[in-house]
């Protein structure tokens, strides 16, 4: 229970100090000796690498760049066994993918780290890892830095033997014994990981051939002890060593085999050497034989890992999986060979026990025994060579594996790749057919438009494009005073509303018009049966009202109205953005607004008093129009209905002035069609006219001329230059263009002889009039 306490209470320590430095940018050799006391201490050297892993691997780049910093450091300054735990494929891969970054920081830290390595370890077998790794990123065209002097390691004291000191750290009195580290490269042998199975196919044959010669002279040294030499020993050590360096680069499987094959022949008589120095010596020795059969096995696993062929990171993730179930049961063979390993210790330590306990009883009984235990070690290591053969065959059985997995992702990745490829293929084709079938709706829509447009104006041209409505106003104060003089005179005999009947002034007379309304109707009734011509406008063609009458019949109240019964104008605002609303989807309609004055024969912009001398001019694009007239936008109807009070607070006041001038409103409609991008431009007029008792200029012209196109006279005889208003009014007069008169009168007897004479200049202009 204190032990594990006490490892637990490692771990959070360990765990605390690796975090500590990584958030404080503690990252120097003091942080990373305080670190490696620890781990160093309780051999922590896996769980140490999982700390840093997840920082290394997800977070940002500042802190991968401090746990590489940090991982070099400990390197620098920890134990070997740190490093041999580092040198792994696993962890190599993870760097090298790592190095993939778009940070330079991160990327240089990998291969600065990569490089002081491989110049510390030089041509080591459990560091043979760092040396692949470095000619991986070369291969992929990295660019490696030089090393750092600054990471290498303290240098040792004078007079250290073979045990390592732990390196630049705190614990400077830690010794840790290794034969790995105590054993060093010959100079003249020039095997490394960076050769190819070509380059050293002749050195590997006469190494073989010299280990093969080493493993005689030892056999016969064995059965004569008297013929063996040091010389001998000290060779198959060597040779031990150089197959462990073979055995981590790149070599053809038969290769690999027969060297495994000599290693451990090699490891199996320096074992029953060592035994058999041990019972004459007397003594047990402090490092037992396990050690170098321990090495073997590093040397077999190193070897078998280093024959696996490596794939390529991308593929190891597709296939991540499949691969890791492969390698537990490769690692489980791995710990039934490492199980035998330890039985072989085991027994070693009995023969030991042995030879010192019957090293009095004889000679020749010690003889017998040591035969005896030699037939075990040979057992024993029997044994481990069909645990080592089964793995090979394990490692047979994982490589064919791998092959089928990569075959059948590659017979995947073509069926996916056949399969996009007809997929893209019938969305080219509907994409094709969506977009012939879009420009057909297209046309189908603006036919259909223009069809709408033509047959509504079609309609309009058959209810007459000049159209006579009449309107009777109540009667005033003064009239109901006259008595029976006073009295209404006008009767609207038709239930259909489309005559009147005038009484006053000597034979009754019966007009029928277009519509006739009595003096209680409002003035929204008057606009609904002609409010259907401001669709034309905004349809493109252009439209008249005018409000013709005496003065005081109700011309203005017709068309300005009041705030509770409102006029033609602000019922024409109301239709005209109605319209716009309804169409917003399929064209964007843009109104403008003028108001003018005409008086004399002079033209008043009422936006603009001040200016003078404004002439009607003619032309194809634009019709009648006058030059710099003062046109606002209108956004709303109040909008319009502002800028029209305030025009009219700059028109001449006096009812003689309103009585012998026309007040005329303009309405600019121009509509863009958003698909066919059609436009389309109409004018909208409403005009009220003087006092028709004046036989003012203006009306009589305006008759003579709608007289005269009734008669189907050409436009060169029709007098339009006769007066400003016809002039200014000719392109809404004459064609396609519609015309609504308001004839406004008054119901009394005592005006029915002016009545009848405005009814009948009204049918002058239109040409109809019937009597009784």
């Amino acid at each position: 229970v204190e032990y594990c306490y006490a490892m637990t209470e490692s771990r959070r320590k360990l765990e605390q100090a690796i975090v500590g430095a990584l958030q404080n940018n503690n990252v120097n050799d003091d942080s990373a000796s305080e670190i490696c006391q620890l781990l160093n201490h309780a051999r922590l050297y896996k769980e140490a690498l999982e700390l840093l892993k997840e920082p290394i691997k997800k977070v940002k780049p500042l802190m991968q760049a401090r746990a590489l910093t940090l991982l070099g450091y400990m390197i620098k300054v920890g134990d070997i066994d740190l490093a041999i735990e580092l040198a792994t494929v696993r962890w190599m891969d993870r760097l090298i993918k790592v190095a993939k970054t778009k940070d330079d920081i991160v990327r240089d830290a990998v291969h600065q780290n990569i490089v002081d390595w491989v110049s510390r370890f030089g041509n080591e077998s459990q560091f043979a890892e760092f040396g692949i790794a470095y000619n991986r990123l070369k291969a992929k065209g990295a660019t490696m830095p030089s090393p750092n002097p600054d990471m290498m390691p303290v240098p040792k004291k004078p007079g250290a033997g073979s045990p390592s000191v732990s390196r630049g750290g705190p614990r400077g009195d830690s010794v840790k014994s290794s034969s790995a580290s105590a054993t060093k490269t010959p100079s003249r042998f020039t095997f490394s990981a960076t050769t190819t199975p070509a380059q050293n196919a002749s050195k590997v044959d006469q190494l073989m051939a010299n280990v093969t010669a080493d493993i005689r002279a030892l056999q016969i040294g064995l059965q004569d002890p008297s013929r063996l030499n040091t010389q001998t020993i000290d060779n198959c050590k060597r040779h031990q060593h150089k197959i462990m360096l073979v055995l981590s680069t790149d070599l053809e499987e038969s290769y690999t085999f027969q060297l495994i094959q000599l290693y451990d022949q090699l490891g199996e008589y320096l074992e029953i050497y060592d035994a058999i120095n041990s019972a004459e010596s007397g003594g047990v020795r402090a490092t037992g034989p396990s050690q170098p059969r321990a090495a073997g096995a590093g040397a077999s696993s190193s070897s078998s890992s280093s024959a696996l062929p490596r794939q390529d990171s991308d593929d190891q993730e597709g296939n991540a999986e499949e691969l890791e179930a492969l390698k537990q049961r490769l690692a489980q063979c791995r710990e039934e060979r490492e199980a035998v390993e330890a039985q072989c210790v085991k027994l070693r330590a009995q023969v030991n026990d042995v030879r010192v306990k019957t090293s009095m009883a004889g000679e020749g009984h010690v003889a017998a025994q040591q035969q005896g235990l030699a037939s075990m070690v040979r057992n024993t290591a029997r044994a481990s060579r069909r645990i080592l053969a089964t793995s090979r065959q394990q490692v047979s059985d994982m490589r064919q594996s791998c092959n089928e997995i990569k075959r059948k992702s590659s017979a995947y990745a073509n069926m996916w790749n056949q399969e996009v490829e007809q997929l893209q293929s019938f969305a080219n084709k509907a994409a094709k057919a969506e977009a012939k079938g879009y420009d057909t709706l297209k046309m189908l829509y603006i036919n259909e438009m223009k069809m709408r447009k033509k047959l509504y104006n079609q309609i309009q041209e058959f209810r007459g494009n000049t159209r006579i409505f009449c309107r009777a106003r109540p009667l005033n104060a003064a009239e109901r005073k006259m008595g029976p003089d006073g009295a209404e005179a006008v009767d609207f005999p038709s239930a259909t509303g489309d005559q009147i009947l005038i009484k006053g002034g000597g034979q009754p007379k019966i007009f029928e018009v277009d519509g006739a309304f009595k003096p209680t109707d409002k003035n929204t009734k008057v606009f609904d049966l002609a409010g259907e011509t401001v669709c034309s406008a905004v349809d493109g063609y252009n439209v008249c009202m005018f409000a013709y009458g005496n003065t005081g019949t109700g011309k203005t109240h017709t068309m300005v109205g009041d705030a509770k019964d409102p006029g033609i104008v602000q019922l024409t605002l109301d239709k005209i953005f109605e319209t716009k609303k309804e169409r917003a989807e399929t064209e964007n309609i843009e109104v403008t607004m003028s108001v003018l004055d005409i008086a004399n024969e002079q033209i008043k912009d009422l936006f603009n008093p001040d200016r003078t001398g404004l002439v009607v001019n003619t032309s194809n694009e634009r019709g009648c129009y006058i030059d710099d007239l003062t046109s606002l936008p209108v956004a709303s109807t109040e909008d319009g209905q502002g800028k029209l009070a305030r025009a009219l607070q700059n028109r001449t006041k006096g009812d003689d002035h309103a009585s012998r001038a026309a007040l005329l409103v303009q309405f600019q409609i121009s509509a863009e069609d958003t698909q066919s991008k059609t436009n389309t431009a109409g004018k909208l007029w409403l005009v009220d006219l003087p006092g028709a008792e004046k036989q003012d200029k203006m009306c009589i012209n305006l008759g003579n001329c709608m007289e005269k196109m009734m008669a189907k006279l050409k436009s060169d005889q029709i007098p339009f230059k006769g007066s400003k208003l016809t002039h200014l009014l000719q392109d809404c007069l004459a064609g396609s263009a519609k015309q609504i008169f308001y004839v406004c009168i008054s119901p009394s007897k005592a005006k029915g002889d002016e009545t009848a004479s405005c009814l009948a200049w009204a049918f002058r202009v239109r040409g109809v009039i019937l009597g009784s």
